[in-house]
């Protein structure tokens, strides 16, 4: 059971990232800028800390909760500037938007690396799916609501929102540590009645390249992309329905 939870978590970014995407698409909002030079002395600092999230390695928790249900669970993750490294019991896996996913299986000794769909790469290209991204954006707003301890950390809770009002149901929460270079222990996504929630305990600022590489010895194996997964077993599905009687 923890094995299959795993697995889910380490994928929550990609469903994170994808209803997002998703939302601001229909609003038809894009496009990343510079970090916003005009407003007040808090939101400036708020926007700064945002962008200068620091590389980290950490115990990650993760829930995706939705009005029939949710999913939720574990895992062991790492930034090192854009990369990201999830890990469960059977795969690694290392991502960087617009490049190839990297999928390790150390028990096999066996990677893939799984190019990005260009449909993908383009919207995550001129989307915000990350608190950096989200700090450069000009139309969006945010402002401190308060203190929040999250573990043993004191916090400074942030509250992000896009101008757009048909966004006027998709908001941001972050809690920054201070003590951890304003790491977002605490990152939150409220999209109506869908909410994402990470929190991330035994932290550490120390994060070492190695991480992020596939061992020499390693055989490389080809794996075919989401995309292409869904697609055959869309074919798949379509094959094995009989056709309706002609009345």
């Amino acid at each position: 059971m923890t094995s299959s939870k795993n697995s889910i978590v380490v994928v929550h970014r990609s469903v994170g990232a994808l209803l997002l995407l998703l939302i601001l698409i229909l609003a038809g909002v894009t496009g990343v800028s510079q970090i916003k030079t005009v407003g007040s002395p808090d939101e400036l600092a708020i926007r700064q800390a945002l962008a200068d999230q620091p590389d980290y390695t950490a115990v990650q928790q993760f829930t995706f909760i939705e009005p029939i249900g949710g999913f939720g669970g574990t895992s062991k993750v790492a930034k090192l500037g854009r990369r990201f490294r999830g890990m469960n019991e059977d795969t690694i896996f290392i991502t960087e938007a617009g490049k190839p996913t990297i999928k390790i299986y150390p028990k096999r000794r066996e990677f893939a690396e799984i190019p990005p769909d260009k449909e993908e790469a383009a919207e995550d290209k001129d989307s915000a799916v990350t608190p950096e991204d989200l700090a450069r954006r000009e139309d969006v707003i945010f402002r401190p609501v308060g203190i929040e301890t999250i573990g043993h950390h004191k916090c400074r809770k942030i509250e992000a929102a896009y101008k757009d009002p048909r966004l006027k149901d998709l908001r941001f929460i972050y809690c920054l540590a201070p003590e951890l270079h304003n790491l977002a222990i605490f990152a939150q996504t409220v999209a109506g009645p869908v909410t994402m929630t990470t929190t991330l305990s035994d932290v550490s600022l120390a994060v070492s390249e190695e991480l992020f590489r596939v061992p020499r010895d390693y055989k490389k194996i080809e794996e075919k992309s989401p995309a292409e997964q869904t697609k055959e077993l869309l074919d798949r599905i379509k094959r094995a329905t009989p056709p309706k009687p002609i009345p």
